[in-house]
Formats: C-alpha cells, sequence, structure tokens
C-alpha cells in the first residue's frame, strides 16, 4: 500500500478570477461563497479532498488588494500573507478574459521562479479557443513564469489535470484530517449563503460595508432555525437592503434558506437589517466578524 502524503495549497489571485468555484469544484461541496462581486471571500476558507493515498488541504483567500486602504484593506492583506507562508505551494488563479486584472503583474513578479507555486488560467471555457494562445503567451512574456494549466472551474476542464500535477508534489506525510469534518459552523455557514444571495440581487446597489452574522440558531434531528442579522453602515443601504416593499429581503430569505433546506432538510431562516458605524474602522472586530465570533452587537 502506498504511503500517505499531504500538501497544504492556498488558491490566490486578483479579486473574482473564480478561486471560491475552483475550491468548491475541486471538494464537490460549497466551502466558500461565490459571486461576482470583489473581495467576496473575506477571510481564508479550508477545505480537504483526498485523493488516492494524497490529501490536498486548500485555504481559499481574500482576492488581491492594494495596501494603504484602510483597516479592512488590512485585515485582507493579513489574511492572503497567513495563508501564503503556512503551505506547501501557492496556486495562483489568473482569469483568461482579463489577464491585466488588478494586481495580476504584482503577485506573479512576487512569486516569480518559486519552485512551490502553480499558475493556472480560469475561465477558458468563455474565451475563445483561438485566442488563448495569445493569453498564455502574454503570461509568460511578463518573463516570471514558463508553465501555466488551463483549467475551467466551472466546467472542470483541465482540475483533474491539475489535481494530478499537484498530487506529485505532495511529500509522505500523515493526513491532517482523517475523516469528513465540516469546516464551517452551520450557522455560519448559513449567514454567509445570505450574504452570497445579497451580492447577487443587490446588483450594483450593493453596499460594500455589508455583513451577515448569526445571532441565534438551533440545529435539532428534523428541523433547523437561524437567525442572521444584516449588518450595513448607514440608513440609505439599509432601505437598499430591505428593497421596495420588503421584496429584497424577502427574495433573498427565500433563496437562501432554499439552498440550505436542500442540504439541512426542513428548517426556518429570519433576517434582521441593523446598521452599525463603526465596525469597519475596528481591526480585532473584522476579524472576529470574519471568523463567525460575532453573535450580537458590539456595546
Amino acid at each position: 500500500m502506498a504511503s500517505k502524503k499531504c500538501i497544504r495549497v492556498a488558491i490566490i489571485g486578483s479579486p473574482n478570477v473564480g478561486k471560491s468555484s475552483l475550491l468548491n469544484r475541486i471538494l464537490s461541496f460549497k466551502a466558500s461563497i461565490v459571486s461576482p462581486k470583489p473581495h467576496t471571500t473575506r477571510n481564508n476558507t479550508l477545505g480537504h479532498a483526498n485523493f488516492g493515498n494524497t490529501q490536498i488541504v486548500f485555504t481559499d483567500t481574500p482576492g488581491y488588494i492594494k495596501s494603504g486602504t484602510g483597516v479592512w484593506a488590512e485585515h485582507l492583506i493579513e489574511q492572503l500573507s497567513t495563508a501564503i507562508e503556512d503551505v506547501d505551494v501557492n496556486l495562483v488563479l489568473l482569469d483568461a478574459t482579463r489577464t491585466n486584472a488588478l494586481g495580476t503583474e504584482t503577485i506573479l513578479k512576487a512569486i516569480a521562479n518559486d519552485p512551490k507555486t502553480l499558475v493556472a488560467i480560469n475561465k477558458i471555457d468563455i474565451r475563445a479557443r483561438g485566442k488563448l494562445y495569445t493569453v498564455v503567451q502574454d503570461i509568460i512574456d511578463m518573463g516570471y513564469i514558463q508553465t501555466v494549466y488551463l483549467i475551467s472551474a466551472r466546467t472542470g476542464q483541465g482540475v483533474e489535470h491539475l489535481i494530478q500535477n499537484i498530487c506529485d508534489l505532495a511529500p509522505e506525510s500523515e493526513w491532517m484530517f482523517q475523516s469528513e469534518v465540516e469546516m464551517q459552523p452551520k450557522q455560519v455557514y448559513a449567514a454567509e449563503c445570505v450574504r452570497e444571495k445579497l451580492m447577487y440581487m443587490l446588483n450594483d446597489e450593493i453596499p460594500f460595508q455589508l455583513w451577515t452574522r448569526p445571532t441565534e440558531w438551533v440545529f435539532e434531528k428534523h428541523v433547523w432555525k437561524v437567525r442572521v442579522d444584516i449588518v450595513v453602515t448607514k440608513n440609505a443601504h439599509k432601505r437598499i437592503v430591505i428593497g421596495k416593499a420588503g421584496n429584497i429581503l424577502k427574495n433573498v430569505g427565500i433563496a437562501a434558506r432554499t439552498e440550505l433546506e436542500s442540504i439541512w432538510g426542513l428548517g426556518h431562516l429570519f433576517l434582521n437589517v441593523v446598521i452599525e458605524t463603526d465596525w469597519m474602522n475596528s481591526r480585532d472586530y473584522i476579524s472576529a466578524i470574519c471568523a463567525g465570533q460575532i453573535t450580537s452587537r458590539p456595546e
């Protein structure tokens, strides 16, 4: 019997290149919420998958953000730096439709010729096949890397080949996780599910300074109940989230409850929109809320 192997991989890249989608594709379940909006992922999300004798432990990181833009930016940069330091391989994900996305060259320069880095170009299913060669050549011409993988997180194309190469890099080691474990508490997942639906339904009106948190939860054998606060910083944002005659909030609740019931069975989801003006300026509060540790309003 082959010896066990284990490898830790951080998925890094610019906002909206498909990091969360790739993680969910590989894990075959939804570990991280996905939306077309920048910085959907706000905290490192952990997940693992076993391939034969190899276990891969993934971290989905926040998208690249410029420094010097406040406490929130500091939190995202800290999350990214921590992930890169704590892994065996950095998987840099690029977007085939916009190879000049924010931070692309900065990220590639930082990992130039680093043997523990792999680079993959995502979304090849929506890029004209004849233009893919040009996309790859543009990346290589930057001079920082020589090999790239072509994948589609949406269809799965090329993902198996990428996974096999990651497995080949794995050292012999005991697995970090001996069984299937729930990486995220159910109540935190429920709050994140609500945030995901908000990000889709609010379109361009979505307030960047928006958060969700569970405030009450019960998970019993045949039914579950979760209450979630939607936190905004202005009364105008509260009106946007609620929508005309409450239609946005109602539709968000229906969509989130439907998804959660498909996973957990019958349950109840209650939403409340609250205004808190100072949380974006407190680093400790940001860290706590991102980790799902805030379940009530700060004093």
